[in-house]
């Protein structure tokens, strides 16, 4: 009877696993996709599937006090549907504090949620060393996150807390899509 319930368990554990492997690859799919769209309005928007409104802030950048080059810019990638309904895509932050980079991408579902937040920030001690975080979400959950090349199907109660601020963060520029695209 142990050794059922064990072949059981392995096997109730492995079948998860697959399908969270798969929900995975599908929003890498998704991500590649959409990636392809976002070269294309680069490189041809007279021909491209997707649409961006832009917010810069100081756009010209000029130095401001105890910080020097600061510079921020959100893109929000768009399809435009039936009856001009806007779904939003993907949101791209890249911003510049003093000698550091930092870019955070979010990626949506048809439905509007986030399944997929990349976040590249300095690691504090150089500026050309950064840390790449990834979450991969479903529903509201983060269903993997990796760092550098650590991966976790089940991100630690350390990591929780990041993964619920990129999920609001990215509630707000919802919001924000929201109330600019009217």
């Amino acid at each position: 009877m142990n050794r059922f319930a064990l072949c059981y368990f392995l096997l109730c554990v492995s079948s998860a696993a697959t399908a969270q492997d798969k929900e995975v690859q599908a929003i890498r799919t998704r991500y590649q996709e959409t990636a392809k769209k976002v070269q294309l309005l680069e490189q041809d928007p007279q021909n491209a599937a997707l649409y961006v409104h832009r917010i810069s802030l100081n756009d010209k950048g000029t130095p401001w006090p105890a910080v020097g080059n600061y510079k921020k810019t959100i893109k929000f990638y768009f399809e435009l549907g039936d009856e001009q309904v806007h779904t939003l895509v993907r949101i791209d932050i890249t911003s510049e504090s003093a000698a550091h980079q930092y870019a955070t991408e979010y990626l949506f579902d048809a439905k509007g949620q986030l399944v997929f937040c990349y976040d590249r920030m300095p690691d504090g001690q150089s500026p050309e060393n950064n840390i790449e975080v990834r979450y991969y979400f479903s529903g509201d959950k983060p269903i993997r996150r990796t760092e550098g090349k650590t991966i976790s199907d089940k991100p630690s109660p350390e990591q929780q807390p990041q993964a619920k601020r990129l999920q609001s963060d990215a509630a707000e520029l919802q919001s924000l899509f929201k109330a600019i695209d009217k």
